[in-house]
């Protein structure tokens, strides 16, 4: 039989091969073994030997189906430390592995020297064999010595916190000792509290009731529905840890800097029906139980986008998120007779009534009701709605529009009101101004944004008043919901009888200062918000367009600058405008006096796809009598069918064998074959950091259809580098889109709008000298007789925000090349048709549209085109 020495080698050795390092309470590394790694050592006969070898005088008389069952962490440390004779001891003061870790030496070791001895060899091992568990029940406010070793990965990552008395939130991944189950990819964030603050202490308190009382009154599953999943705490060392649900796309804030909104109708949809989330929160939160004798409340008191969480949900290519609310630290938990104290909440989306602007009066401030957390959401929901239509840089511009609004209120300002959304008693006119701002940018498919914005301006943006008071969350809700659910019938066109809850339209929108109105930024800048609006004039993946305007349909033109203002984006051959995804039909092409009547009824989503229709151009040369501007088509009289970018793409994802052909793309194209198809991608610093998604989308759909109609495969130019032509080989262009997207983020743009014209005259240069080399001499007279196969014929698709600097007196600095390009024409006597350029412009900046303008009008004119 095996020795007590031996037993103890054999056990140290294999503790020394199965020990893993976790963390102590100082966060330095700590090794232990997991239970599960013991209950496999230990079975009846090697708790038998052990036993057996522990003997002296007398067998040690205990069960050995009960040390497996309640003792085998003592047992295992008893071992470890050979004093197993012990073990009798624990029995007797039944004492078992749910006492440990043992803080004294209690009934079980002796006060005599070897009985302090022992006890101190315990305590020191008792940790390697006894790590915290997290499991359901198991961790809940417990204080734990600081050796007790967290079975967590040593090495963390810190999210945020740490300065000043903020808590410090670190993400861990678990080990299985854990005993946490279900677990995402088996992390969770530790959020630690430095308890000798009392700040600190009281918000780990507060936070800490918030998430039980949550627990306790509604079922599990709907509290972690709609909240962040609590899986325990405890204290050690001085400091207070909260175990809880890891969001795998941070805070609602990260979300907004990190994201791009969403492009498409239901990405839109989806995003904000996963909002709703939010509010449904509240209403669990603002109504803990149902017993109306004794209903339990709770306020949350600090709801910003910091504090809401975000989570990716479906795979990597859908825009589909859930949105959870977090951080109780400044919450209250009482009665419904119980008021609730001020615990200070958030000074930029806080309540007006909660605003403190005298330091010595703050204990007079009126208590907490839920209308503040009704308050603080509202703000939330229409920063959302400004960064949906905005992005990051719009949400940054309504911040600076708040601060503007306040900077004469000296009280607000120096107690940190400055970017509230109030002025001390009702919200500030910056966000009337910013609703405008964002109805007039929404994308033409946006219709959600509109009622969903008075919804929160009506019922939740209110001065506190007790004769009208915020809607209460579990109407909230409703609404909510029955704007989101009409808007998608409406959407589906099965209501489009049924109208949005009736709520009055905002009052006081005026007009807002804005860069746009003070000239735009030159090329090579980004644009002030980086987002659309919702004018006629613009296009997208999901607007219909001309699969092809051919030059049989542009009769005899030589090439269209651009569109008017309200047209901004021209397109003579085939694509369409494209800065996010619109949805709504473009009626009939208009000449250019009727697009002009129409700019005002942009909401009406009226625009032209059809350049040759769309704008008033003349026609003929010198000398030869100036035609009419072409008269627009219906949609029934346009020969050629009407498609989207989205469309395009869909259709090209289809197996070829199977793909059913585009109503009349053959007989369209065959009207382009044998011409240059040329594209010109603009790459500024705008284009690439709001755009370059969408410009890449349009160039992959566009380039497909004409990829066969050049003989010698499409040419692709970036404009900062205009003298490194990518060839595209025939019929294929899968490499100049991949060149495209890597281009997108790789290249620094020219600054300035000298560039431009000579970037675009260098492009021009190529076709201008094949010109030269052509057949020339050829009387227009004659072509009609002689045939010129070799003679350069080009489209030319300019894909540009048009943001292009301050136009001088000879208008854009982009007209020049053009200019000269007319002028070589003539000079070589070639028609109008040989060579068409279509600008097609993303984004809606003001001063763009000048330029396009200009181009349009004031240069068709002057070239008598």
């Amino acid at each position: 039989m095996a020795t007590l020495f031996d037993l103890v080698k054999e056990f140290s050795d294999w503790v020394q091969l199965n020990q893993v390092c976790g963390i102590d309470g100082t966060g330095n590394g700590a090794y232990y073994v997991s239970p599960d790694a013991l209950d496999e050592y230990w079975d009846n006969e090697r708790i038998n030997n052990v036993l057996l070898a522990s003997s002296n005088v007398r067998p040690i008389n205990v069960s050995v189906s009960d040390i497996r069952r309640r003792f085998i962490h003592i047992f295992s440390t008893l071992l470890y430390i050979s004093k197993v004779s012990y073990i009798t001891n624990f029995f007797s003061a039944k004492l078992d592995d749910h006492n440990l870790p043992l803080e004294d030496q209690r009934d079980v070791f002796s006060t005599s020297d070897e009985g302090t001895k022992a006890w101190e060899h315990f305590n020191k091992f008792q940790f390697l064999f006894n790590p915290l568990q997290f499991g359901p029940g198991l961790v809940h406010n417990r204080t734990i010595p600081p050796k007790c070793i967290l079975p967590l990965d040593p090495r963390p990552i810190i999210i945020s916190g740490g300065e000043g008395n903020k808590p410090v939130l670190k993400k861990y991944t678990l080990q299985k000792a854990s005993k946490l189950a279900n677990i995402p990819n088996h992390t969770i964030v530790m959020k630690e509290f430095n308890l000798d603050e009392d700040d600190s202490g009281y918000t780990f308190d507060n936070e800490m009731e918030a998430y039980i009382a949550l627990e306790n009154n509604q079922h599990l599953d709907a509290a972690s529905e709609y909240f962040l999943q609590y899986y325990g705490s405890f204290k050690q060392n001085g400091k207070g840890f909260l175990l809880l649900e890891y969001a795998d796309r941070g805070s609602l804030d990260q979300f907004f800097s990190k994201e791009q909104p969403p492009h498409e109708w239901d990405e839109l949809y989806e995003f904000w029906s996963a909002l709703l989330n939010l509010i449904r929160g509240l209403v669990l939160l603002h109504n803990l139980n149902r017993d109306q004798t004794n209903n339990l409340r709770g306020i949350h008191q600090d709801l910003k986008p910091a504090n809401i969480f975000v989570f990716k949900e479906g795979d990597n290519a859908s825009y589909k998120f859930r949105f959870k609310i977090g951080d109780f630290g400044l919450s209250s938990v009482r009665l419904h007779n119980v008021v609730h104290p001020d615990n200070k909440t958030t000074k930029m989306y806080g309540a007006p009534e909660l605003a403190n602007t005298i330091h010595q009066l703050s204990h007079l401030v009126d208590p907490a009701t839920s209308e503040v957390d009704i308050w603080s959401l509202g703000c939330i929901l229409f920063e959302t709605a400004v960064w949906t239509v905005c992005g990051e840089r719009g949400r940054s511009e309504f911040m600076l529009e708040r601060q503007h609004d306040n900077k004469d209120k000296r009280s607000l300002c120096e107690n940190g009101y400055q970017s509230s959304f109030h002025d001390g008693k009702k919200r500030l006119g910056a966000l009337d101004r910013m609703l405008e701002r964002i109805l007039a940018r929404r994308r033409i498919f946006d219709n959600l944004t509109e009622p969903l914005a008075i919804l929160i301006f009506k019922e939740m943006l209110l001065p506190h008043s007790k004769a009208a008071p915020r809607l209460d969350a579990k109407y909230l809700e409703r609404f909510f919901n029955d704007v989101l659910e009409t808007c998608r019938s409406k959407r589906l066109g099965q209501g489009d009888s049924a109208t949005p809850p009736k709520l009055p339209s905002p009052s006081s929108i005026t007009p807002q200062y804005s860069r746009d109105q003070q000239g735009s930024p030159g090329y090579g800048t980004a644009s002030n918000s980086g987002s659309p609006t919702a004018r006629t004039q613009r296009g997208d993946t999901t607007a219909e367009f001309p699969l092809v305007v051919s030059p049989e349909l542009i009769s005899n033109t030589s090439f269209y600058p651009a569109g008017s203002p309200t047209n901004t984006s021209s397109v003579d051959v085939l694509g369409q405008p494209i800065s996010r995804r619109h949805t709504e039909r473009f009626e009939a092409p208009r000449s250019g006096a009727q697009q002009s009547q129409s700019h005002s009824r942009h909401r009406e989503s009226t625009a032209s796809m059809n350049s040759a229709a769309s704008n008033n151009v003349r026609h003929g040369k010198p000398g030869r009598p100036t035609q009419q501007p072409i008269q627009p088509r219906s949609v029934a009289e346009n020969p050629y069918p009407m498609t989207t970018v989205t469309r395009v793409l869909e259709w090209m994802s289809t197996k070829k064998d199977q793909r059913p052909e585009l109503p009349g793309r053959q007989r369209a194209i065959s009207f382009l074959d044998g011409r240059e198809q040329i594209f010109v991608v603009e790459d500024s610093i705008s284009m690439r950091d709001f755009h370059w998604a969408d410009v890449t989308k349009t160039f992959k759909a566009l380039s497909y259809l004409v990829k066969g109609c050049d003989p010698n495969g499409i040419e692709l130019y970036l404009l900062s580098n205009p003298s490194h032509q990518k060839k595209g080989q025939k019929d294929k262009t899968r490499d100049l889109v991949e060149h495209l997207k890597l281009e997108g983020v790789s290249k620094t743009a020219p600054s300035d709008s000298g560039s431009i014209e000579s970037s675009f005259s260098t492009i021009l240069a190529r076709l201008k000298n094949q010109m030269k080399s052509d057949t020339t001499g050829l009387r227009s007279s004659f072509r009609s007789f002689v045939t010129t196969p070799n003679l350069t014929k080009a489209n030319i698709y300019f894909l540009t925000d048009a943001k292009w600097g301050p136009m001088g007196r000879s208008g854009p600095a982009i007209a020049q090349p053009i200019r000269t390009l007319v002028n070589e024409m003539r000079k070589h006597d070639r028609d109008r048709t040989d060579v068409s350029i279509q600008f097609i412009q993303f984004g809606a900046d003001r001063e763009a549209r000048k330029q396009l303008k200009y181009l349009d009008d004031t240069l068709g004119n002057e070239l008598q085109l």
